[in-house]
């Protein structure tokens, strides 16, 4: 049987010419189906824009040439560093103060160089959250003294009953200022649902996990750790993404109530973005909240005798970027009236293709093409701050032409979650395409037949993984996959007669 590239498909104008209709259920006369090889897919990135020349392409740029890394890997998790920093003090003004953190889980095989990679963004942050915390932990030392001095004033006798009122108040609001004062922990590396709970509401509600680790997501939404038998908690992470309202209850233990937001950035191995992948299963939503990046590696082809080291005055830039943002107030960034149009005639875009049927109909893509304005905004604001923040421009709107960018880089990844999606069997033109070839096999294999009706095809995926949450699967079978079958020579289809399907026994 042949193999086929995802990418290539057969014109249905050729196959209806004439390769196969009109074809018998005698194998000879069945032309040579075209099959997926079933490997897992790689799809190229191009999310650096090297006309633009700004701070984070030129540097990843050279990161990847230094490190002989996939270029468009590098930037996707320098984004997702930039924006752990920015996730302490931007918004967006967008339907209300939108955070400006991302979920990023970028995937290369082991000794690619990953470490080194994320070594370079995550250095700067870890050195400008300690010097932020020397000066918060000089004010808290400030304040502490006040406390202390205004517990040992109550201490004393001889004071009224008013001053005793008015040094518990003094107390009470000495103690609320602690809280303007957080001791920042940049990010986590390996934490627990609960515990990153616990250490954001110390914190005025961040958390960052960054690692070069898979175990980091798997600890983060509650898979490395209990009994297997209970769902895993995935609270703090799903309602981080877009600053949610946290309030869980424990019997063991008291736990905080508060408003959540954090950055993920991961650049790991390919496990990281297939426990993301599975937890599509419970259709809570978590999943969609993540951009994946998962390009062609370099192993095999690089030449260890070259070295191009970073620019040391790159580095000292970013370093500067990093400084900044980390030790910015709250800073509400806003975008521009073409900008809001853009988003709304693209939401308005994919709007139809998200009916019940089409191409994403499944609760997986509605969720994850749903939130396409949201991640667009998101990037745009981590483009904007990039160019702006660094040079102490500081300006606060958002160009259009960052939107349109970052737009760009969404829709590429888009493909690459199409393509993660189907690659694992979890939604997807292609993963639904090798559920219905297996079926086909079966049928022809187990019962001697190679026609079956559109009904009972649907009926007989209709409960595995890729079609699990599709809305009118027999729809969606004849308008969207019968197509790209018959191309591919897997079988003919007459929607007139019975809506029959005729199978190609090479199939089997």
């Amino acid at each position: 049987m042949q193999s086929i590239n995802t990418d290539s498909i057969v014109s249905l104008e050729k196959v209806r010419g004439g390769t196969m209709e009109g074809a018998n259920q005698h194998q000879e006369s069945w032309p040579e189906p075209l099959l997926a090889d079933g490997d897992r897919i790689y799809l190229p990135m191009n999310l650096i824009d090297h006309s633009s020349n700004d701070l984070l392409s030129s540097l990843s740029s050279q990161i990847a040439n230094q490190v002989q890394f996939p270029e468009s890997s590098v930037y996707l998790h320098g984004i997702g560093c930039v924006a752990a920093a920015m996730a302490k003090s931007f918004y967006v003004n967008y339907f209300g103060e939108l955070t400006t953190n991302l979920y990023i889980a970028t995937a290369q095989p082991p000794s690619t160089g990953k470490t080194g990679v994320s070594s370079y963004f995550t250095k700067p942050l870890l050195l400008a959250t300690k010097e932020l915390n020397k000066l918060h932990a000089k004010e808290r030392n400030k304040i502490d003294r006040k406390i202390e001095a205004a517990k040992a004033e109550f201490k004393k006798s001889g004071i009224s009953d008013d001053e005793k009122y008015d040094l518990v108040s003094e107390i009470e609001r000495l103690t609320e200022k602690l809280d303007q004062f957080p001791i920042y922990k940049p990010y986590f590396t390996d934490a627990t649902p609960e515990a990153i709970c616990n250490e954001a509401s110390k914190q005025g509600g961040l958390f960052n996990i960054i690692s070069d680790e898979a175990q980091s997501i798997l600890t983060s939404i509650g898979l490395a750790y209990g009994d297997g038998k209970r769902a895993p908690n995935n609270e703090p992470i799903l309602k981080g993404w877009d600053n949610g309202f946290v309030s869980m209850v424990r019997v063991s233990r008291e736990m905080p109530a508060f408003e959540i937001r954090g950055g993920i950035a991961v650049l790991a191995q390919y496990e990281t973005v297939r426990a993301i992948l599975e937890m599509s299963g419970r259709e809570n939503g978590l999943t969609e909240r993540f951009l994946f990046g998962y390009e062609p590696h370099r192993l095999g082809t690089r030449d260890h005798s070259k070295y191009e080291p970073v620019n040391e005055a790159v580095k000292a830039q970013y370093s500067k970027l990093i400084h900044n943002l980390t030790f910015a107030d709250k800073t509400v960034l806003s975008l521009t009236k073409d900008s809001l149009e853009f988003l709304v005639n693209k939401k308005n875009a994919f709007e139809p293709l998200m009916a019940d049927g089409q191409i994403y109909s499944s609760n997986l893509m509605r969720g994850f093409v749903g939130k396409m304005d949201k991640q667009t905004v998101k990037i745009a604001a981590v483009i904007h701050a990039v160019e702006n923040f660094e040079s102490g421009v500081n300006d606060t709107v958002i160009s259009h032409r960052s939107v349109e960018r970052a737009f760009n880089i969404y829709s590429e990844l888009l493909k690459v979650f199409v393509g993660a999606a189907d690659s694992e069997g979890y939604g997807g033109i292609e993963s639904q395409i090798k559920v219905v070839v297996n079926c086909f096999r079966n049928l022809i294999e187990k019962k001697g037949r190679n026609k079956i009706k559109v009904r009972n095809l649907a009926d007989n995926v209709k409960k595995t993984a890729p079609f699990k949450s599709q809305t009118k699967l027999m729809n969606h079978i004849k308008n969207n996959l019968m197509p790209v079958l018959q191309a591919r020579q897997i079988c003919w289809f007459d929607d007139a007669n019975e809506s029959v399907i005729k199978i190609n026994p090479k199939v089997a």
